[in-house]
């Protein structure tokens, strides 16, 4: 067979047969347990009701009391605070009265705060009992119940009219406290008022069907009739038997080895109204059994049963044989001591189990599986719980533990410890991811209270986070809820934190105003570089002054991001062309003043040029005509104008000097 393939079909036969352990049952109904703040009171009955009280004593983390009633050698150790007592199965026994009222002590003058928590199981009816008549009486109706073929749901409905906890008086006697029932059912169709005869349920059955199922399996009445031999004779007349019931089977028997040589053994618990005789031999006889104990050979297999009673008004059957087996004579052994029992603990944090002793033998059986020799090598004290012997694959797990003894002459092997692997958590589902908002700005974990993570595809996990926050770089992460003393990490859960992707800056679209010589068209509290040199505004604006020369420049514009949401756009180019030559002599005529205090003359100011006489703080457009009258000793400049067009640059001349001399010769 394929090694994979039967390794994962164990696996799921485990993890199936686990699922239905009923520790594993009461762990999941108790998700739905909800005191009101009183005292919590366990009550257990059945044969699985150790194992259920045990769970929930571990899952719950105390009770303020309890009591457990199960099938003999059924209690595997003691509950914090719960007393644990065995009885008698399938017929109560004495033990089993005197433990239901153990149970009803503990509930009695509860209030409406408290809970008690109420675990049943398949053999309840049996093992929870309080008769409403005679013990031997009850048992007498339950043995011919057992004996007659009726089913349980027909027994147990006689049954709730014997008992004073069966059909729901357990649960009035808690009142008023709330009971919480746990049911594990082993009746077909989960009729939870018929399940170990419903303690706490109430009953739907009726009287009347009570009486038809008492007449149907208990006393029957026959009748006889003789057959007509031939055609001189008739039938003869009817005669009516009724039958007697069947004594119920016994209980409580117990075989007795010799404690000499060639000694008899015992059967103890037998009554004078009970025989016996060797099993499976069909030649012996029934012999008579004796009060309390009676003597047998040793080394046999006895049958036990109540006799029948012919004689006198009432009449029974035998009951149902009980077997004991009486051990031969076994001679004294060496006292011996028992190693200690393991105090193996789970280190939920770590995953292994720890507290063994180095160099030492145990053995190790983990769920249903093969109980394995381990032997620690030297200064090693655990077992990971992936290890190959215990192969946790994060599911509830039970495992027993003995320390083997250390030799066979002064020792034996300890008793068994039990333990129980919880299962891992499922992956948290409240963490989420936050991206980044800003450029070379961190994301968030949210959610992270009691978490963990690290970067997917490292191995090193946090620290245990205890803020709800958590800053990080953009990535993938695992995370997982952190283990504690008390549960192992969850399973992981991915999230991922994206990087900001920052928005481009639009290209500027920067124009040139020729008039007033600047670059305009910026974005208010928008930042640029021109050339990769930062510049500084003006009114949204920037003078031309340091890029208007003889030679044409070219400008490339960019606006500059906020380092924070955006980045620098993409650059404009824009062409400054040279400023143009002055207006020359040859434009301009100038007429110097002829005589002492004459004045000059200007012509050829045409209207594409302007002139000023403050030293450039004014200027007024020429129109072509002279400008005469002229003091001496004016200076004026004169300049083409700017032209405002997309095909021509700026114009911006050089201004022209003028002056009257004081004399004609000059």
């Amino acid at each position: 067979m394929n090694p994979t393939l039967r390794k994962d079909a164990d696996a799921i036969i485990a993890s199936s047969l686990n699922a239905v352990l009923p520790d594993e049952a009461v762990r999941r109904a108790l998700k739905a347990f909800a005191p009101k703040g009183g005292r919590v009171l366990l009550v257990a009955a059945g044969k699985a009701a150790w194992q259920m009280a045990h769970a929930a004593a571990e899952a719950l983390g105390r009770v303020d009391g309890g009591v457990v009633v199960t099938k003999y050698k059924h209690v595997r150790g003691e509950i914090l605070g719960v007393n644990c007592y065995e009885a008698g199965h399938p017929v109560p026994d004495e033990n089993s009265f005197a433990a239901t009222e153990k149970a009803l002590e503990l509930v009695r003058g509860l209030a409406a705060e408290d809970t008690v928590l109420f675990l049943l199981s398949g053999g309840g009816s049996a093992l929870f009992e309080k008769p409403l008549l005679p013990g031997t009486e009850l048992q007498d109706i339950t043995g011919q119940l057992l004996a007659s073929g009726a089913d349980i749901v027909e027994m147990n409905t006689i049954r709730k009219r014997l008992s004073g906890v069966k059909g729901g008086r357990f649960a009035q006697a808690c009142a008023p406290a709330q009971v919480f029932s746990i049911v594990l059912s082993d009746i077909l169709g989960d009729p939870l008022d018929m399940i170990a005869s419903g303690p706490a349920v109430p009953d739907t059955s009726t009287c009347a069907q009570a009486l038809a199922i008492a007449e149907k399996y208990i006393n029957k009445t026959i009748s006889i009739v003789r057959k007509a031999s031939d055609a001189n004779h008739v039938d003869s007349t009817v005669q009516t038997i009724t039958l007697g019931s069947r004594a119920a089977q016994p209980t409580g028997l117990t075989g007795i080895k010799p404690t000499a040589e060639n000694g008899n053994g015992k059967i103890t618990g037998t009554t004078a109204d009970m025989q016996y005789k060797e099993k499976d031999n069909n030649e012996d006889t029934w012999h008579d059994c004796t009060v309390t104990e009676t003597e047998v050979t040793a080394g046999k297999t006895y049958i036990v049963r109540i006799k029948a009673i012919v004689d006198g008004e009432f009449k029974r059957f035998a009951s149902i044989c009980t077997e004991v087996e009486v051990g031969e004579y076994v001679a004294p052994q060496p006292s011996k001591t028992k190693e200690n029992t393991p105090q193996i603990s789970i280190d939920y944090i770590n995953e292994t189990l720890t507290g063994f002793t180095v160099q030492e033998p145990y053995t190790i059986k983990v769920g249903e599986g093969i109980t394995q020799d381990i032997t620690l090598d030297d200064n090693v004290t655990t077992i990971s719980l992936d290890d190959e012997k215990i192969g946790y694959a994060g599911e509830l797990l039970s495992i027993e533990i003995v320390k083997k003894a250390r030799n066979t002459e002064t020792y034996t092997d300890s008793d068994v410890q039990q333990l129980t692997v919880k299962a891992r958590p499922k992956a948290p589902t409240t963490v989420q991811g936050v991206n980044a908002t800003e450029i070379g700005g961190k994301g968030k974990l949210t959610g992270m209270n009691g978490m963990q993570y690290k970067l997917k595809r490292t191995d090193e996990w946090s620290s245990t986070q205890l803020v709800d926050t958590v800053e990080v770089d953009a990535g993938e992460y695992n995370v997982r809820k952190a283990a504690t003393d008390t549960d192992f990490a969850s399973e992981e859960t991915t999230i991922t934190v994206e990087t900001f992707i920052a928005e481009k800056e639009m290209t500027p679209e920067i124009a040139i105003d020729y008039t007033t010589e600047e670059l305009i068209n910026f974005v208010e509290d928008g930042t640029y570089t021109i050339n990769g040199l930062d510049v500084t505004l003006t009114d949204n604006k920037l003078s031309l002054a340091n890029y208007i020369t003889n030679e044409q420049i070219t400008l490339s514009i960019v606006k500059k991001g906020n380092n924070v949401t955006t980045v620098a756009s993409e650059a404009q180019t824009l062409i400054v062309k040279a400023r143009p030559a002055a207006p020359t002599k040859s434009e301009i005529i100038v007429t110097q003043p002829s005589v002492i205090g004459g004045k000059g003359t200007i012509a050829g100011i045409a209207d594409t040029m302007e002139y000023s006489t403050n030293n450039g703080i004014n200027w007024t457009t020429g129109d072509g005509d002279d400008i005469g009258d002229i003091e001496p000793g004016t200076t004026y400049k004169i300049r083409y104008k700017a032209v405002s067009a997309d095909e021509e640059a700026e114009r911006q001349f050089k201004s022209c000097l003028l002056y009257t001399s004081p004399s004609p010769r000059d």
